[in-house]
């Protein structure tokens, strides 16, 4: 239980706290990293939805975004958070591409607007390559689409 309710204090820590000032994408950091980088490449596509508490898509580098999983960032306060939390607007970027490295935690958080499970990554470094052309394809995770079944793509 004592579990339970720290990982859903984090993710409302989290999403709770954007904040406003004007600036745009190309000021965002060339990288930001916290040390020693242990996990995996992986580029991030950011979705900004409206109703929900999602950060975007993330996929391997080379696989389609057909396979890219649906997440909330594991951000950590003073010393890695999501880009748009530098930009001001919480969708500044969105439809941003980012180079990340980190990995996938064994758990998921709740988004209590959506009542669904989402994916977890833990970034250690991000690096934004550019604007990138809209995905087609809806957000969210796969149990949005398809009843109420929580995937896990990658192994842990």
């Amino acid at each position: 239980m004592r579990t339970w309710v720290a990982v859903c204090g984090l993710f409302f820590a989290v999403a709770a706290g954007w904040t406003f000032a004007e600036t745009s994408p190309s000021s965002v950091p060339k990288a930001t990293a916290v040390s020693p980088l242990q996990g995996e490449e992986f580029i991030g596509h950011r979705f900004c939805e409206k109703d929900g508490y999602g950060w975007g898509w993330v996929k391997r580098p080379g696989q389609s975004w057909d396979q890219a999983v649906w997440v909330a960032l594991f951000e950590q306060p003073g010393r890695l958070v999501a880009p748009h939390r530098k930009l001001g607007r919480r969708d500044a970027d969105q439809d941003w591409e980012y180079r990340m490295r980190g990995y996938f935690a064994d758990f998921q958080v709740y988004d209590p607007r959506r009542d669904e499970l989402l994916d977890v990554f833990v970034p250690q470094s991000i690096e934004p390559i550019g604007k990138a052309p809209p995905l087609n394809r809806p957000p969210g995770p796969p149990s949005r689409r398809k009843g109420r079944t929580a995937s896990r793509p990658f192994s842990r």
